[in-house]
């Protein structure tokens, strides 16, 4: 990459150089475009997957929950067993709330995650919704799903279901990485 003596940068370069210098710009472009693609797809899968998860789980233990007078009636002692332990294994937290945002019961490890304002204001508007929060208490972001609980066409109460993203974060870390990683290979 000698530069001519009063000439222009690039000036007196041959043909075969000239070639060969826009067809690795070329590559290098088509490999950091292919890497963006990749991991935009992969991280929406991710979060697809994590929200589904949140979504089924919501609905599995939101079968738990009976109503008598139009109250919540919640989950035995050994039914809570149960759905703690399977919850637990998952890395999931689950907690039921009245209408007015007091947390009722609660399982899992995020128990102390703070009541989401937003989402409980479209839990009374009877629509689920997702929500990314952080907290000083978490060891990173939890994704949260909150469902409103409907009986004879009646809100009765609001289920949320969280979980961590750290190890999707982590997922994501280490394919920015091997992308990254690979450019310098071309």
């Amino acid at each position: 990459m000698k530069q001519a003596k009063g000439g222009r940068w690039g000036q007196g370069w041959t043909l075969r150089f000239r070639f060969a210098l826009w067809t690795a710009s070329l590559l290098l472009t088509a490999l950091v475009l292919f890497s963006v693609f990749v991991y935009v797809t992969v991280k929406q899968s991710l979060y697809r997957s994590v929200e589904d998860t949140l979504r089924s789980n919501a609905l599995q233990a939101s079968g738990l929950v009976e109503v008598e007078d139009g109250e919540l009636d919640l989950p035995d002692e050994q039914i809570e067993i149960q759905v703690y332990t399977k919850l637990a294994l998952q890395g999931l937290v689950f907690r039921f709330l009245d209408l007015d945002g007091t947390v009722l019961l609660s399982y899992g490890d995020y128990q102390a995650l703070p009541v989401h304002e937003p989402s409980l204001d479209a839990a009374r508007q009877e629509q689920s919704t997702f929500a990314t929060v952080s907290s000083p208490l978490l060891a990173g972001d939890v994704r949260l799903y909150t469902t409103p609980i409907i009986y004879q066409d009646r809100l009765v109460g609001i289920a949320q279901v969280a979980q961590s993203l750290a190890e999707t974060g982590s997922t994501l870390a280490n394919l920015r990485l091997a992308l990254v990683a690979s450019i310098p290979l071309l």
